[in-house]
């Protein structure tokens, strides 16, 4: 009843026997017994193995035997390892049985779900961590990049309020208008962050032509672009038919020509696209000063067409 007590446990048990030669030295060990659990824990077939020698099995018995005579008559030694047949993670307690220091016990804990649970959330946690760090350098960037249309629309709005001239007037309405175009985009990216944070982004995907889409990008920052500076489109881009999140497209384009406006002061933005086998490979090329490589995370925006 003993026996089969243990051969059901739901740990793996083994019980090993240190073997010595005529010099009284350990030379290797036997395994005596393993019951079912300690088999399907290590990957193994309990009946290959049992009543081997470690030799027997392929094992160097000298990797194991130190820590074994390490541990005191009636004392016991936990250690967590990886099964290298089954990759299962496991904890071991091994126990040196009273009155006889050559005979071990060694109980096997299957702590494989427990090991990946952990990874899990620590990933998770990695995860939270760095949303929460590019989150905060989004709100910080944002803080700036309101501040500055808004200071133009406070500006122009009060020389606009002492200026006579007509002509001088209109200009000072066309940069009100594109400074408010430019607020507006900004607090609706800030809108767009709050929701995907929420889950409550709505994901709508419709048709459109990506040439046209590049078009629309560049008109929306066409009076941005600095003096000499021309924003356009690359050349003999072809009408091509997609089926995709457009509102987020255009919303990551733009997000590219943002920055080549802001960084390039003569030349040229060139917003195009290349098609390639499945796939729409979208760009924002210009003649600015350019990004170091360790700062850069993409350079450009690919698409399945599928």
């Amino acid at each position: 009843h003993h026996a089969q007590l243990i051969e059901h446990l739901p740990i793996g048990y083994l019980r090993i026997n240190i073997l010595r030669d005529k010099t009284d030295r350990a030379v290797d060990y036997l395994l005596s017994y393993i019951n079912q659990q300690a088999g399907r824990i290590l990957g193994i077939r309990t009946q290959d193995f049992t009543g081997k020698t470690a030799s027997e099995t392929g094992v160097n018995p000298q990797e194991n035997i130190p820590r074994f005579m390490h541990i005191p008559s009636g004392d016991s030694r936990e250690h967590l390892w990886q099964a290298p047949d089954s990759g299962r993670y496991c904890r071991s307690l091994i126990y040196n049985t009273p009155n006889d220091d050559d005979e071990l016990v060694i109980l096997l804990e299957d702590i494989t779900e427990a090991r990946r649970s952990e990874e899990q959330l620590r990933r998770a946690k990695e995860r939270a961590e760095e949303s929460n760090r590019l989150k905060s350098a989004f709100l910080a960037n944002m803080s700036h990049e309101i501040r500055t249309p808004l200071n133009a629309i406070v500006g122009f709005s009060e020389l606009m309020a002492t200026e006579a001239d007509p002509d001088q007037r209109k200009e000072f309405a066309d940069l009100i208008l594109v400074n408010n175009t430019l607020l507006l985009q900004i607090i609706s990216d800030v809108l767009d962050l709050a929701r995907i944070e929420s889950g409550r982004i709505e994901i709508v995907r419709t048709k459109f032509d990506a040439r046209d889409l590049c078009r629309e990008v560049a008109e929306t920052f066409r009076l941005q672009v600095a003096e000499g500076v021309v924003l356009r489109l690359e050349d003999s881009l072809p009408r091509l038919q997609l089926e995709d999140y457009k509102q987020g497209l255009h919303q990551i384009l733009g997000n590219f020509v943002r920055n080549a406006v802001k960084f390039t002061t003569k030349g040229s933005i060139t917003i195009g696209f290349s098609q390639r086998p499945g796939w729409v490979r979208f760009y924002v090329r210009d003649t600015g000063i350019g990004i170091p490589e360790e700062a850069v995370s993409y350079t450009h925006l690919t698409l399945p067409t599928n």
